[in-house]
């Protein structure tokens, strides 16, 4: 009996144990859907439900774990879906959106795992606050793409300045530079504003014969494929840099990303995107905002494409953690560009396109 009640206390002694050492575990999500009209979608208008017209749904799972003398271990599983019908995104990956794990401290913060690049990670906010994502999302700062099998490092705050490199390997024996990828970047905020300069290279990230790379399946830019012989990117360079700031009840923003893609062919693509945006507080639960982008682009060949978009949106929060929204955007194709394409959405077939979209956003 004595034997018995001994096994039955260490047991729950050692249960106890467990219990402390989980530290903290945090369930997390936002959902955002509604519909979209389409004035242009490959030569027809259109009326579609849309998903992610606001941001992309997302549910996912964080925590820590205090291990003593400052150190924690840390994790986040994330997963992106569609409201429409419920499906997985990110190529129906289970956690597509991020899946690390990693130790963080005084020192910095090394994390392994599929995970953000240095350009979303440091000015995707800067442009997603006007609405506007870049044509394409050919500098993926709107997260078109993550890298998987990434090492990443991220210093600690030094009064509001962090760094951070991070490097995604091909996993292919004999060939590391076969769908590699790297970036850094240097972020500074405080006293309402926020500074940003990033840099990402992908190396053969539409690799034929290596499924086990930095980019796989989830790199979609529209400019993929080279304008003469339909060849593949053999190496792909964004330089990224930007600035927000908040004063009062308004927020000015200014991103800059500068992108280069060579193509297996030896052909070459450059495109520039700028963007502006502007938003209001204008009572403390509805904001109003604008926002200007200029992208365009040189190929090699000498075709110079160009697009300019405008954006204006309202956006009304119903409490702390529900919203709902009403966008407009208008699209023109100019140069050699043939058609209107705003991100998101089908392309149009003539040069103009305007999207009108509205739905709500909730986060839990």
């Amino acid at each position: 009996m004595k034997l018995r009640q001994y096994a039955i206390g260490t047991g729950l002694m050692a249960m106890g144990a467990c219990a402390q050492a989980q530290g903290s575990v945090a369930l997390y999500g936002l959902l955002s859907t509604g519909v979209a009209y389409v004035s242009d979608a490959g030569g027809h208008p259109l009326f579609m439900a849309d998903s992610g017209n606001l941001q992309s749904p997302r549910w996912g799972l964080r925590g820590s774990e205090d291990l003593g003398q400052g150190m924690r271990a840390i994790f986040q599983l994330e997963s992106g879906f569609s409201l429409k019908n419920g499906a997985a995104g990110q190529n129906s990956r289970l956690f597509g959106r991020q899946a690390y794990v990693g130790l963080s401290s005084s020192a910095g913060t090394l994390t392994l795992g599929r995970q953000y690049d240095a350009v979303p990670q440091f000015l995707g906010r800067i442009e997603t606050a006007g609405n506007a994502v870049s044509v394409g999302d050919i500098d993926n700062a709107f997260n078109s793409f993550r890298v998987q099998n990434a090492i990443r490092y991220l210093t600690p705050d030094f009064g509001g300045l962090k760094a951070m490199a991070m490097y995604g390997t091909s996993d292919k024996a004999g060939d590391i530079a076969n769908n590699r990828a790297y970036s850094f970047g240097l972020d500074y905020e405080r006293d309402g504003l926020k500074l940003a300069l990033a840099h990402t290279t992908l190396d053969n990230p539409a690799s034929q014969d290596n499924a086990a790379g930095a980019v796989v399946g989830d790199y979609g830019t529209m400019f993929k494929r080279s304008l003469d012989s339909g060849a593949g990117v053999r190496r792909q360079r964004v330089t990224a840099a930007g600035g927000m700031y908040t004063f009062g009840k308004a927020q000015v923003g200014l991103l800059a990303t500068d992108t280069r893609l060579s193509y297996a062919d030896t052909s070459d693509l450059r495109i520039n995107n700028y963007h502006l945006n502007f938003n209001y507080q204008v009572v403390h639960n509805t904001y109003l905002g604008a926002a200007y982008l200029y992208a365009t682009g040189k190929y090699s060949g000498g075709q110079a494409p160009k697009w300019q978009q405008f954006t204006l949106f309202v956006d009304q929060f119903l409490s702390k953690r529900t919203d709902i929204f009403l966008i407009g955007r208008y699209q023109r194709a100019m140069g050699d560009a043939p058609t209107a394409a705003i991100f998101g959405y089908p392309a149009a077939a003539g040069r103009d396109q305007i999207v009108v979209t509205t739905g709500m956003r909730h986060r839990f």
